[in-house]
């Protein structure tokens, strides 16, 4: 982060932290932001409301955008990060940055100011869920859209989010190990893990997958029938991955602003993303 860059942060954070509570919808215009998080914000979890899931999701400041680092293990998906693709490439690549902007601001007052922020999740997650009620759809919650934070950081006083909703499902893609502890304690929480092509990752993940649970896979090319030996089911259809089971949940790369070199998309060359020639596919 260079100076310019710094004070900007310093400034804001500290604007943020002097931020109180007003009401649902004057806080947000305090803050300079529409909302915090939302349902069927993107198309995959607009696919998850055609198959009748309403979830609520939180998409902050990837990586280390807002100055904070939010996703521990992202050394090997930082450059093609989801952050950049769908209606943000379209406002990168046409030399705008409101949607950044606006997920920088969302970050920095996660950290700066966590009781307006729960204040603000709170009411979004109820109002959220009573429209699901509503319309008969199956609520739940994915804290981090493109983020990899620890869930047990939301919370109000000494009660988690977990805890504020028991009947609730909430879900995650992690690469972050320390994560599976959460499902020793809450049965309301689920979690896919996230393969990133190094060889650590990659233990990880089969003694994840020889225990019953999913990893998501990239793949560059058409999806095989198995990855690793564990059949492969089409991750794009929807979001609702705690009803998945014992899978590979493949995604197809979605390309991002970074791809695109002169106009021309070039598909990055990354362990990341599994070719159509890997040997851990079958077709």
């Amino acid at each position: 982060m260079n100076r310019l860059d710094f004070v900007e942060y310093q400034t804001e954070m500290e604007t943020l932290r002097n931020i109180e509570w007003k009401g649902y919808t004057n806080t947000l215009s305090e803050i300079g932001i529409t909302y915090l998080g939302n349902v069927a914000q993107s198309s995959k979890m607009q696919h998850s409301l055609l198959h009748n899931f309403s979830t609520y999701c939180l998409y902050l400041a990837s990586a280390d955008l807002s100055g904070i680092n939010i996703c521990p293990n992202n050394s090997k998906c930082k450059d093609n990060c989801l952050m950049g693709s769908g209606m943000n490439k379209v406002n990168r690549l046409g030399g705008k940055n409101d949607l950044d902007k606006s997920r920088i601001t969302k970050t920095r007052l996660f950290f700066a100011n966590r009781k307006v922020f729960m204040q603000l999740m709170l009411h979004e997650i109820k109002r959220e869920k009573k429209k699901a009620e509503l319309i008969g759809n199956e609520f739940s919650i994915r804290i981090n859209g493109t983020s990899d934070l620890n869930p047990l950081l939301f919370k109000i006083g000494n009660k988690t989010l977990l805890d504020m909703f028991p009947n609730t499902m909430f879900y995650d893609y992690t690469k972050v190990t320390k994560h599976f502890e959460i499902l020793d304690k809450y049965s309301n929480y689920d979690i896919t893990f996230s393969l990133d092509g190094s060889k650590e990752n990659e233990k990880t993940a089969k003694e994840y997958l020889k225990k019953g649970g999913r990893v998501a896979v990239v793949f560059g090319g058409k999806l095989p029938k198995k990855f690793m030996g564990f059949n492969v089911i089409n991750g794009d259809n929807y979001d609702a991955r705690y009803k998945d089971g014992n899978v590979i949940v493949g995604l197809k790369f979605k390309k991002t602003a970074n791809n695109f070199k002169n106009g021309k998309f070039q598909l990055p060359n990354t362990d990341f993303i599994i070719m159509e020639n890997d040997k851990r596919c079958e077709y």
